[in-house]
């Protein structure tokens, strides 16, 4: 029996670090393919390269086809850059932060490309060019400048600043560059950006090389004008070849001309250069080589400088890609009064949009959409402007996902955040696209349904098939997608899948009106099943009117019908809608009345305690003034009683004043009874032992007055003579969640007119004045009198704070002179 050869064992070499990322960019330029198929599908290929131009980061492109220059025109790298956002949350942060400046229109960065090879270079211990640490140099001196503006507010951007830890050395390095050259960003010659005291000898040999070229000029200058040359001449200027100044002659000049030739023109003439020049000629050679020895040793010494600090120079050359991504956006946003709004991951995921407009549209009426469902399913007119916005919608998503501004009312915008945005549409200007076929749709549909985290936008969906097999068939497609979660926008004319998904609680359906007056579409959307008006479609593109009639009637009167009953749910629709909009409109203008009344209520309130309180200090006062007078003439009358040389007719004259003073007195004590008392009523009644707000501090109801109320406070403290107007009602929800009034205040009444805080403290003297305050309120005192003095002001102040603060007085003056002038208060409690 013969045995069977063991089959050897297949080992696989594991793949190579090249092999890897071959495949790695392979899957990535795939994956870039299909969003910029994607982008072209949404028109927003226009809009993300004039976005682009607002980038200071020089991406290094390289040769382009035609065919990609056509159909979008920001090169894959550029793509790349744009879409890639390595962290949302700092980058909107950053924005946040940015569009507080109030400079922002300053704030430029310079124009540097990638540096990624030169710091790894660096790393490595490698030599830069010149150029190159300019270009490092370039991103720190932004960074550099920046922390030291004085008007930086927000507290983001200072702690950010706060970040950059500039190294002594690298500053100095700063110093020896010149930043504000426009030349910089245009040409990398040494002398366009390097400064004249960063190497004496560079520039004493710039210097020298200069003098030798003037040298040649001149000595060209006067052979261009030598008798014997001019028939050689082909004209009489100075030529620049290949960096070298040359005359330009015709053969037969080495007749009277020894010279050396450094090149021809496209006409056969000949660029020459004097053999008399040959010597300033080496001389210039010699001063270019050492000047590349120079430019060398510096290139080595700067970049052993740089090379100290890789770790910093990565983290600015992060940064400022940062802020790169972070202004450009905003810039983009101010140049075209763009909004943005940033889409977020939420367990809320519906989409609102509103007064907004797809960035590819000249004039573009905006438009307002809410798909609170996952399934919104858009029918009816033709051209009534379905496919836009499926469009308007997948492209608000695109755009808030990358934060990138645009045309909308973002406070009343929400947008959520969805990682895959796909559209399956029908391009009809595309030949060689064959995706509206029933095949090619199937199948792109097929790669995607066990796809999560997606929004999918379906275009014309009935397009390729018969439609009321395919119904059934998108139907329960439909039904798998929503199943994983998945958010579907779907334009069609199928009325009978438009009918079968109607009863699903996940669908939406809006429908595309139309004018019947001016016979257009309108671009307006209201919810339901909408009809196609294909007959009136073509009324409007000249299909005579006996071939439309006889349309209809091949259509039937049972279609007709239908289509009748779907023409008035559509006007019931809008008739409702408009209705609903009124019906807002005139509850917001009800409600901005009652606002401005309450508003209005409140401010008379104020006006009239304030004048109050105003009339009663200067009545008080009046009346004080007028008792100190009275008691002096009192004892005035006293002493002239008690002379001996008495004058009766004085004695009757004083008499007379005293008498007069009180007859004034008790005749302003009953004009000010008898006042009209001014009161504001509220029409709101309450009852003992209610729960009401005020001042917004919870209190209860424990007597009432005929105009007023006496209510307890929290603390006990009780008021008396409260008006309803001050009251704020309390719902039981309220209630419930204060402290349950209930408790009695009891305490010994210690409570005196007067306080004299000479002698204390700050603190101490506080102390007493609030329990002056408590205890003159719980006596029912209506003004007491506080003695600070005068002193260095301290005790002043506090007394001043403490009563300015405080809820449950309703005033304060300063007291007469009698009473201890500037260095006391009077208080009405």
């Amino acid at each position: 029996m013969s045995k069977r050869k063991k089959q050897p064992t297949q080992k696989f070499k594991p793949f190579t670090k090249a092999a890897t990322q071959t495949l790695q960019d392979t899957a990535d330029s795939s994956a870039l393919t299909h969003v910029k198929q994607t982008l072209i599908k949404l028109g927003l290929q226009d809009f993300l390269q004039t976005f682009s131009t607002y980038f200071a980061r020089q991406i290094e492109v390289g040769h382009t086809t035609m065919h990609e220059h056509h159909t979008f025109f920001i090169h894959d790298k550029m793509l790349s850059h744009i879409l890639h956002i390595p962290s949302h949350e700092k980058l909107k942060a950053l924005i946040e932060a940015l569009d507080t400046y109030n400079n922002i229109g300053t704030l430029q960065l310079p124009k540097v490309r990638l540096l990624n090879n030169e710091i790894l270079s660096l790393a490595k211990g490698g030599t830069l060019r010149l150029y190159d640490i300019f270009q490092c140099l370039q991103m720190v001196k932004f960074f550099y400048d920046y922390a030291k503006k004085d008007d930086i507010d927000n507290k983001y951007l200072k702690e950010y600043m706060q970040k950059f830890v500039f190294p002594s050395d690298i500053t100095a390095l700063l110093t020896l560059f010149i930043f504000d050259s426009k030349d910089n960003a245009i040409t990398p010659h040494t002398s366009k950006y390097l400064s004249q005291h960063a190497d004496s000898e560079l520039f004493a040999l710039y210097k020298a090389l200069d003098k030798k070229h003037k040298e040649k000029q001149e000595a060209l200058y006067n052979t261009l004008h030598t008798s014997t040359l001019q028939e050689y001449l082909v004209d009489k200027q100075i030529h620049f070849f290949e960096d070298n100044a040359t005359l330009l002659v015709r053969a037969g000049y080495a007749n009277v001309l020894h010279a050396r030739v450094v090149g021809r023109s496209m006409h056969g003439f000949f660029y020459i250069v004097p053999s008399s020049l040959e010597y300033i000629e080496s001389h210039i050679h010699i001063l270019h080589d050492k000047i590349e020895e120079r430019l060398l040793y510096l290139a080595k010494e700067y970049s052993k400088i740089l090379s100290k600090h890789i770790h910093f120079l990565r983290f600015v050359h992060t940064e400022y890609d940062f802020m790169d991504r972070a202004l450009a956006r905003l810039h983009f946003a101010r140049d075209f009064n763009y909004s943005f709004v940033f889409a977020e991951n939420k367990q809320n995921t519906s989409i609102t949009l509103h007064e907004y407009a797809h960035p590819s549209l000249k004039n573009p009426i905006p438009i307002n959409v809410a798909m609170p469902t996952n399934l919104l399913m858009i029918t009816g007119v033709n051209a009534g402007g379905k496919t836009m916005l499926l469009k308007s919608i997948l492209s608000a998503l695109w755009c808030a996902k990358l934060y990138i501004p645009m045309r909308i009312n973002a406070h009343k915008s929400q947008i959520p955040y969805i990682k895959n945005i796909h559209i399956i549409a029908q391009d009809p200007q595309d030949s060689h696209n064959d995706i509206s076929t029933f095949s090619g749709r199937i199948q792109e549909i097929s790669t995607l349904l066990m796809q999560k985290d997606m929004i999918l936008g379906i275009d014309e969906i009935e397009i390729g098939t018969d439609s009321s097999e395919a119904a059934s068939l998108y139907k329960v497609i439909l039904e798998s997608f929503l199943e994983n979660n998945v958010k579907i926008i779907v334009t069609t004319h199928h009325k009978h899948l438009a009918a079968l998904m109607a009863d699903n609680a996940h669908t939406k359906l809006l429908a595309a009106l139309y004018d019947y007056k001016r016979a257009c579409p309108t671009f307006s959307f209201a919810e339901g099943i909408g009809k196609s008006y294909a007959m009136e479609c073509a009324k409007q593109y000249g299909i005579p009117q006996e071939i439309i009639n006889e349309a209809k009637k091949v259509h039937g009167d049972e279609a007709n019908k239908l289509e009748r009953l779907i023409e008035e749910s559509h006007t019931q629709i809008t008739k409702n809608r408009q209705d609903s909009l009124k019906l807002q409109a005139l509850i917001k203008e009800q409600d901005s009345k009652i606002q401005e009344l309450e508003n209005a209520k409140k401010q008379l309130k104020a006006n009239f305690e304030e004048q109050s309180l105003a009339l009663k200090r200067h009545y008080n006062e009046a009346i004080k003034e007028i008792k100190m007078l009275a008691k002096q003439s009192s004892g005035n009358l006293k002493v002239l009683q008690n002379l001996k040389e008495l004058d009766n007719h004085a004695l009757q004259g004083t008499q007379e004043i005293v008498k007069n003073i009180h007859k004034l007195l008790n005749k302003a004590h009953k004009n000010e009874a008898k006042s009209p008392r001014i009161h504001i009523e509220s029409v709101q009644k309450y009852n003992i032992n209610d729960v009401v707000q005020y001042q917004n501090k919870q209190a209860k109801i424990i007597a009432q007055n005929k105009d007023s109320y006496t209510i307890e406070l929290q603390n006990g403290v009780r008021l008396k003579g409260v008006q309803g107007v001050a009251l704020k009602p309390m719902s039981a929800t309220q209630t419930k969640q204060q402290v349950t009034l209930g408790y009695k205040l009891e305490a010994e009444i210690r409570a005196t007119t007067r306080l004299d805080l000479h002698g204390y403290t700050r603190e101490e003297a506080q102390m007493l004045l609030e329990d002056f305050i408590n205890q003159a309120i719980m006596a029912k005192f209506s003004e007491v009198l506080i003695v600070h003095g005068m002193g260095n002001g301290i005790l002043k102040r506090m007394v001043e704070g403490f009563l300015d603060s405080c809820n449950y007085i309703r005033g304060y003056v300063q007291a007469p002179p009698n009473m201890g002038g500037l260095g006391a208060k009077i208080v009405y409690l």
